[in-house]
């Protein structure tokens, strides 16, 4: 994608799209169209207008469906995302205002700041969780716990049987551990399924700072972006980035009183479905479940690629792979 994303012909077909898009938002362009980043799962281009600078987006086909998704998100909960400008769903093309600086951008993130961050995530997820058709209509990637072992016993039979040259290819000896690792990974979808009420719902997969803008002095709820990764699944998998970000922050483990609070702090809103001592040992569970996840973003990227020309993210569907088959010992 990268490729196509720096020449010529892609680019006259964006900026046609993007003009047509402001034009019809009633606003005109102010300066040039910069393309400000090119990576192998998206390009982005600043839009200079009269009402200010807007965002074009294209994801690698593996997931074109975030535009989709965030245009259902923006009628279901439009307070906690961006609302787009303009929305191609066939293309995957995006057209969003700038809604300033990130979480990123502040010197330090309190645990206060995360217990909000996650629990206002909490509230978004309540609310997607009702709309299930609008998101597969979406083009959303399902992946529910009890048919995750399943699914993944199916591409790894397949993977193993790629050329080396495939940047999915995986090797006889960690197919081997993976497919190991499978029936430890449908004991924890049961133990999931019976340590609180089945859910599912938005799964961010990648919920950490840089996704999280900070509210205008007009607005009172965070608003959160970069849907791509995201999928169905069990809502409190979501936890897992952020815990993970938090213990290696703070140098602590999950167990760190911090941590539990701002883990506690997302529960709090899912607290009418359960005890304590149950929504905790689910988002446990969820968690574990946690690199098939990863794994599945860098799959439906990474399939088909040569792994040649990828040399700087070649090995990240391995490493994912590793830690799924960790599941086993665990």
């Amino acid at each position: 994608m990268p490729t196509v994303w720096t020449s010529r012909s892609w680019r006259d077909e964006a900026e046609a799209w993007i003009h047509h898009a402001v034009v019809n938002a009633g606003q005109e362009l102010t300066g040039p169209i910069e393309q400000v980043r090119v990576r192998l799962w998206s390009t982005q281009l600043t839009v200079p207008t009269t009402a200010g600078m807007l965002w074009f987006k294209e994801n690698h086909p593996g997931q074109v469906a975030e535009a989709a998704v965030i245009d259902e998100l923006a009628r279901i909960a439009p307070e906690h995302v961006v609302a787009p400008l303009a929305v191609e769903r066939s293309r995957g093309w995006l057209l969003s205002p700038d809604h300033g600086k990130t979480l990123a951008t502040l010197a330090t993130i309190d645990e206060r700041t995360w217990c909000r961050v996650v629990a206002e995530f909490a509230d978004l997820q309540r609310r997607v969780a009702r709309h299930p058709h609008e998101m597969k209509t979406a083009g959303l990637t399902w992946l529910l716990p009890e048919a995750a072992a399943d699914d993944l016993e199916v591409q790894i039979e397949r993977m193993r049987r790629l050329p080396p040259s495939d940047a999915a290819y995986v090797g006889t000896d960690l197919a081997e551990r993976v497919l190991n690792a499978l029936p430890a990974v449908r004991r924890t979808a049961r133990s999931l399924a019976t340590a609180a009420p089945p859910l599912a719902s938005l799964e961010h997969n990648d919920l950490h700072q840089n996704n999280v803008f900070i509210p205008r002095p007009d607005e009172s709820a965070l608003r959160f972006f970069d849907f791509g990764d995201a999928m169905w699944a069990h809502p409190f998998t979501t936890l897992a980035v952020p815990v993970q970000g938090l213990c290696k922050e703070w140098e602590a483990t999950p167990d760190d009183p911090r941590i539990r609070r701002v883990v506690d702090s997302y529960l709090e809103v899912w607290s009418d479905l359960g005890t304590g001592a149950e929504l905790r040992e689910a988002a446990r569970l969820a968690q574990v479940l946690h690199p098939l996840h990863r794994y599945e973003s860098w799959r439906r990227m990474l399939e088909g690629s040569p792994r040649a020309e990828l040399p700087e993210v070649a090995g990240t569907l391995e490493y994912w792979l590793e830690r799924v088959a960790d599941i086993s010992a665990g």
